[in-house]
Order: structure tokens, then C-alpha cells, then sequence
């Protein structure tokens, strides 16, 4: 009964939020993407078993599938760990009242497991499991091959959720668990031990056998276990403020870049604002896990358009994802900003280094393609001289035109404050000006003036930012009132 009253309250305070029905647009768009990717996934799951019987390979499409399982299981696990929001409760509300603490450490855990939402990859599987397992297996294979789906989702579920409890935004653990995973990505790519070959044998067995599907269940046991575990240490509220306090001590100053006069205090203050919230710097974090997405679209098969689009995403998504909201982030001390003597100039200056430095930063990690895929260093960069000398100035000066107010308290996972069809719309430029220009070039027979066309933008960007930096000056100082009076409103 505690448990359902949990659950009721849990809904109401999201939908009493005024936020809440403010974004009705943006929460439409997302609908329609969601109701866009499960079409997607059924579709796939009709037709993948066909195509994958044409590959020229010795295993049937259900022994390929199988052997991508664990990668699944590594994928979904770090997607969940920067994505999925941490189910939390308000302690010391509930904790003056007669509810057993058992009560709340269920509803803590358990909560993720009956949202529909974590499951959505069913509707992928299920069809895929009806039209392909069944005729080549049987029934009793496409049983296991469902129950395999339903316990994978679940063990992530519980394990992403206690690491990231565990890790609590430790920059050490988080480089740990990103190092873990690319070096199983790194044993396969190099051909030293093959997980994808051990995938295939183990869940190929595994769902013909249903004693497997007992001990899949039984690893479920494991993080919930381990979560209770934790809880059992860090239950009281104390134990929450000592970490907190240790935190705050241990953060870094960036002091160091106060020697480069009003533009490196800016900066410096920026940056202890992104590691000081949790939406920020789980932007940061995901825009690293996006430096792997190489792997997908560097392969031979792909097109050079897909090829220059994925470095960019590669390269410029950290300063894409910060850029959009590069005013707004400050929205809680906009005034503050204004009436303090710093420049409109210094402000804009300040911010354009930053997102310099976020597109350097993806771009140096991203350099051991080079090692793996041919010719991967012209894509590299372009897309850095793309970013840094067309997309960046886009951003900031676009940026101007966000008026909605963003309160970095708020959970960091799924949250859509402050985002409105104006950020859907300035993505469109950026991410489709490479895809547009490929066709229209290559049906005039000049594919290869491409490179240098989008390099050509972002060189001509880059030797002519000082003019750009003027124009988003004058255009922050025409827009700055507006922006100041957009952000006093309090969703």
C-alpha cells in the first residue's frame, strides 16, 4: 500500500510541475520521435532476419544476433549510466512520517523495473523472435530468446542504477568504467579475443536450455543485492551531506586560468559551473561515450557524407550540446552578470574559447582512428574546422534567442527545461549542410570539391571570427533584456 502511494505521488509531481504543460510543443516533438523509433524497431525486427540470412557468413541470423548480445549489454549499460534518471525520493520528507524504511528502499530499486519505457527494445525482439527464432529453433527457443531480451534489460537496469550510485560523478570512476569498455571494444577490433564469438555461443545455448534462463534470473539478484547493500550504508541523510561536503572541498578551482586576465575568470567560472551540475557535466560525460560512434560510421560501407557527418558529431557535439543554452546555463544569475563589470565582448569571447576547447578536446581523443580505419583523418579534420569556424558562431549567436529559464538543480536525465523548437531548428543547418551538398555535388560530378568546400567554410569561419565575435556581440547587447526577463521566470 506504501509502495502504490509512492508511486501515485511520484506521477502527481510530475504533472503538477508548471513546467510541466509550458512545454507541450517540445514534449509533442519528442512523442512523435518516440513513436517514430518504435515503428523503426518493429520494422527492424520484421526484417532483420532476412536480411541478416543474405550476409555471407556460416551462422544463421539468430547465431549473429546472439553474438551482438553482450555488446548490447555494454552499450545499454553506459547509455543508462549518463541517460536514465536516478529514481530518488525526498528523505527527509518521509522519513518524519510512519513509513518503514524498507518501504522506501523498495520503491528506490523496484520503481525502474515496471516502467514500460525501460523495456522498449521488446518491440524489436518480439517480432524478430516470432518470424526468425521460431521457424529456425522452435517454440521453446523463442521463449528463451524473449526471457534472454526481458533479463538483459533488467540486469542493466539494476546495474547501471547501482554504479551510479557508487560512483556518485567520481571523474576517476566514470574514466574507469569508459577505459573498461573500450578495451573490450579494442580486444575484438584487434582481433585478440572475440566477445562477439563468445556472445554467440553462450546465448545460442542459452535459450534452448531454459536452466540458463534460472541463472540469467538469478544474476538479476546480483546489483539488487548490492544496491540494498548500499543502502544499507548510506540510508541517512548525514551520510548524503558528508559526501556533499567532501565534493565541494575536492573540486577543482581552475584557478590557473585567472593568469589569462578577465576572459580566463570567465572561463574558469563557466567551467566550475558545468562540474558543479549534474545536467551539465552529464553532457560532458555523453559527449565522450559519442567519441566511440566511430566505429559505426567510419566503416567501408558508408558514404562520405555519412562519414563527415558522423565526425562531426564526433568532434562537435560537446560544443553542440553546450552552445544551444550557452546564455541560458547562466539563467539563475543572468542579472547578476549584467550589472557586474564584465563586456558583453569578454562574455562572448570567453564563451567561444570554451566551445573551442570542447571541439579540441573530442578531436585529439579522436585521433586513434587513425590507427584503426584508412583515410579517417581528413574527416577528423574537417570537422573540426567546420565546428570551430561555422558551427561555433552559429551557436552563440543563435543562442541569443533563448528566453526560457533553466534551473541546473533539476535531475540532469531527460530533462527538457529550457528547450524549445528553436534548438531543434538551429541542429539543422549544422548537421545537414554536409548532407545536402554531397548529392548536389556528386550529380554534378564534383563529389570531390566536397572536402573542400565544407573544410573551405569552416577555414573562411576561422580566419574571419573576429568579425563574427562583433556580430554576436552587438547581436548579445540588442537581445540581452529580453533574454534577462525571459530567465526571471520561474517554471
Amino acid at each position: 500500500m506504501i509502495t502504490t502511494t509512492l508511486f501515485r505521488q511520484s506521477i502527481l509531481k510530475t504533472t503538477r510541475k508548471k513546467g510541466f504543460y509550458k512545454n507541450v510543443g517540445v514534449n509533442i516533438v519528442m512523442a512523435l520521435f518516440a513513436l517514430y523509433m518504435l515503428g523503426s524497431l518493429l520494422m527492424l525486427g520484421f526484417t532483420l532476419g532476412p536480411l541478416l540470412a543474405e550476409l555471407p557468413v556460416a551462422l544463421d541470423p539468430v547465431e549473429i544476433l546472439n553474438g551482438g548480445f553482450l555488446y548490447c549489454i555494454l552499450f545499454a549499460l553506459l547509455m543508462r549510466y549518463f541517460i536514465q534518471p536516478l529514481n530518488t525520493v525526498d528523505l527527509h520528507v518521509y522519513q518524519t512520517l510512519p513509513i518503514a524504511r524498507k518501504s522506501l528502499v523498495n520503491y528506490l530499486i523496484y520503481k525502474p523495473l515496471i516502467n514500460p519505457v525501460n523495456y522498449f527494445w521488446l518491440v524489436f525482439l518480439l517480432p524478430f523472435a516470432f518470424k526468425t527464432v521460431m521457424p529456425l529453433y522452435g517454440s521453446l527457443a523463442t521463449a528463451g530468446f524473449i526471457i534472454t531480451g526481458v533479463t538483459i534489460s533488467m540486469f542493466d537496469l539494476q546495474l547501471a542504477s547501482y554504479l551510479k550510485r557508487l560512483f556518485a560523478g567520481s571523474l576517476l570512476k566514470i574514466i574507469g568504467l569508459l577505459v573498461v569498455i573500450a578495451a573490450i571494444i579494442c580486444l575484438e577490433v584487434f582481433e585478440i579475443f572475440s566477445i562477439a564469438k563468445l556472445s554467440t555461443n553462450y546465448f545460442t545455448y542459452a535459450i534452448q536450455h531454459p536452466w540458463t534462463w534460472i541463472v540469467q534470473l538469478a544474476l538479476v539478484i546480483v546489483p539488487i543485492s548490492l544496491q540494498y547493500n548500499y543502502f544499507k550504508n548510506n540510508y541517512y541523510i548525514d551520510a548524503y551531506m558528508k559526501k556533499d561536503v567532501t565534493k565541494v572541498d575536492k573540486l577543482q578551482s581552475f584557478s590557473f586560468l585567472e593568469r589569462f586576465g578577465r576572459i580566463g575568470e570567465i572561463v574558469a567560472l563557466e567551467l566550475k559551473l558545468l562540474m558543479r551540475h549534474k545536467r551539465t557535466k552529464s553532457l560532458i560525460w555523453m559527449c565522450f561515450v559519442y567519441v566511440f560512434f566511430g566505429f559505426l560510421f567510419f566503416t567501408d560501407i558508408q558514404t562520405d557524407a555519412i562519414k563527415v557527418m558522423g565526425a562531426i558529431l564526433i568532434v562537435g557535439l560537446m560544443a553542440l550540446s553546450y552552445g544551444q543554452w550557452v546564455f541560458s546555463w547562466n539563467s539563475s544569475h543572468f542579472d547578476a552578470l549584467l550589472a557586474k563589470n564584465i563586456t558583453a565582448r569578454d562574455l562572448v569571447l570567453a564563451n567561444y574559447l570554451l566551445m573551442l576547447a570542447f571541439t579540441v578536446i573530442p578531436f585529439v581523443l579522436s585521433l586513434f582512428y587513425i590507427f584503426i580505419f584508412d583515410n579517417v583523418f581528413p574527416y577528423l579534420l574537417i570537422a573540426f574546422l567546420y565546428t570551430a569556424g561555422f558551427v561555433i558562431p552559429l551557436l552563440i549567436y543563435f543562442a541569443t534567442f533563448n528566453t526560457k529559464r533553466i534551473d541546473l538543480n533539476n535531475k540532469s536525465a531527460l530533462n527538457y527545461q529550457g528547450t524549445t523548437m528553436k534548438n531543434f531548428l538551429v541542429v539543422l543547418p549544422v548537421m545537414f549542410v554536409p548532407m545536402i551538398l554531397h548529392p548536389i555535388l556528386s550529380v554534378l560530378g564534383t563529389g570531390t570539391s566536397f572536402f573542400w568546400i565544407v573544410g573551405g567554410l569552416g577555414i573562411v569561419g576561422v580566419l574571419l571570427s573576429p568579425l563574427f565575435i562583433n556580430i554576436c556581440v552587438k547581436q548579445f547587447n540588442k537581445r540581452k533584456y529580453k533574454m534577462a526577463d525571459g530567465f526571471r521566470e520561474v517554471e
